[in-house]
């Protein structure tokens, strides 16, 4: 088989076997236009629907981020605390306690505890004087 070489850019071209009719591309758009019905076309904007779906999904990134934040404070806030507490519970003396302890302060624990009933009072009056 003996095959002849094929190079475009200096053999002739070849026809294609389509034509385009003279001055078809002049008037084409008004005949299609003509073609075309005459209807109102009903405009359905996507940017509506999908702002719904993009503030859905932002509440909710907010919300599981604000339900970890809240979580993950609070369970931190306990374990400082008790660490703290635990870390000082040995070295802490009752006078270091009521050295930043004021009048009114002490006013407040015996009134939360209700140390001072009318019983109690008397009792004191009776036996540790």
């Amino acid at each position: 088989m003996n095959m002849k070489e094929f190079d475009l850019e200096n053999n002739e071209k070849i026809a294609s076997g389509f034509k385009i009719p003279e001055g078809y591309f002049d008037d084409f758009e008004s005949k299609m236009m003509l073609k075309l019905p005459n209807t109102e076309l009903k405009v359905i904007p996507l940017i509506a629907k999908r702002k719904f779906w993009f503030s859905a999904i932002a509440a909710l990134f907010l919300i599981a981020i604000s339900i970890g934040m809240y979580l993950n404070f609070s369970r931190n806030e306990l374990t400082t605390n008790e660490e703290y507490l635990l870390a000082f519970e040995s070295s802490i003396t009752t006078d270091e306690i009521a050295e930043h302890l004021t009048d009114e302060d002490l006013n407040k624990i015996e009134e939360s505890l209700n140390l001072l009933d009318p019983e109690t009072a008397q009792y004191a009056q009776e036996y540790l004087q």
